[in-house]
């Protein structure tokens, strides 16, 4: 068993409800304040480690990074009879007793972190998972510097149903800065995933469009699991850190709210990192959220409280202003 937890910055409705205007989303500054054993230049330090420098109130990516990362390699370990490596992972916290800055995935108001939602999305029956994993050789026994660098996806299955499920393993991937797509291959055939357990399914080099031109670290990766051709698990790989590669503004992201108001449709024409669904209607309800996005794909919400005048809007990491 494996415990966790993420400090995160308040909810942006709860922030406004005793804050007047932007002065006071600042992260580091002194009104943000942090009474616990983690302090807020650490929350601060961890987001910067991973992401640029946060401008606002907006540690929701730590959250999906941190605690995605943990439940999928938690679920991957949970290998079958005899390899139960990792048994489970307790969470702390779900909700908070006061309107602060906590672990919590729940606000003080019951209302959903972004971070709920990426622990509901790992905790599906059936999930895919990638982990990229850099090899580096000397080139010789005379030198630390001269190295070669190898970065293989390790792709596996989870499927914590109790019963056997045949499906099929489709991985793409897309260059982050020119959203060329490089790579669309079916990785697993008609793959039996065991029930209760994870299945590893491949291992294979970051497909990219020139070898050895060091263009891993700009290649976005997803992997799609089918089942008799309906979607059963999605998954998108980005290079890590994330401040390291150049994301790009899309130029057409979309986000339609059907006409009975029950589905919200993602699309953009560029890879997306955590696009974040709000409304001003606290009635609004969403299914899911903080989703990645990559081109040539739609993505559907289940939307409850919507109606056909209801406005739905987007952020995601790198969006100007």
């Amino acid at each position: 068993m494996e415990a966790l937890g993420v400090a995160r910055h308040l909810q942006i409705q709860l922030l406004e409800t005793f804050i007047n205007g932007t002065c006071g989303m600042v992260p580091k500054q002194a009104s943000a304040d942090v009474s616990a054993s983690v302090k807020r230049s650490l929350t601060s330090r961890a987001f910067v480690h991973i992401h640029n420098k946060p401008t606002g109130p907006v540690s929701y990516q730590l959250d999906n990074k941190c605690l995605s990362s943990a439940f999928r390699l938690w679920r991957r370990e949970w290998k079958g009879p005899g390899r139960e490596y990792t048994s489970g992972a307790l969470l702390w916290q779900l909700n908070d007793c006061w309107p602060v800055t906590s672990w919590a995935i729940v606000d003080y108001y019951l209302r959903p972190k972004l971070a709920y939602y990426t622990v509901k999305r790992e905790l599906n029956p059936i999930t895919v998972g990638i982990k990229r994993v850099e090899h580096r050789h000397p080139k010789n026994k005379y030198t630390r510097v001269d190295i070669d660098v190898n970065t293989k996806l390790e792709i596996w299955a989870s499927n914590f149903t109790l019963d056997e499920v045949k499906v099929d393993c489709v991985v793409k991937a897309w260059d982050a800065e020119t959203a060329e797509q490089v790579y669309s291959e079916t990785i697993a055939s008609s793959k039996q995933l065991p029930g209760n357990q994870a299945t590893e399914l491949t291992v294979i080099d970051v497909p990219v469009k020139t070898p050895n031109a060091g263009l891993e670290g700009r290649t976005v990766v997803a992997a799609y699991v089918y089942q008799d051709g309906k979607l059963l698990a999605r998954y998108v790989d980005w290079p890590q850190p994330l401040k390291h590669v150049r994301l790009q503004q899309p130029e057409s992201l979309q986000a339609k709210l059907s006409e009975d108001g029950s589905l919200v449709t993602l699309s953009s024409d560029k890879p997306v990192k955590g696009v974040a669904l709000e409304s001003e209607d606290e009635a609004v309800k969403f299914d899911d959220n903080l989703i990645d996005l990559v081109p040539g794909e739609e993505v559907t919400v289940r939307v409850t409280g919507a109606s056909k005048s209801t406005v739905i809007s987007t952020r995601y990491l790198g969006m100007r202003n």
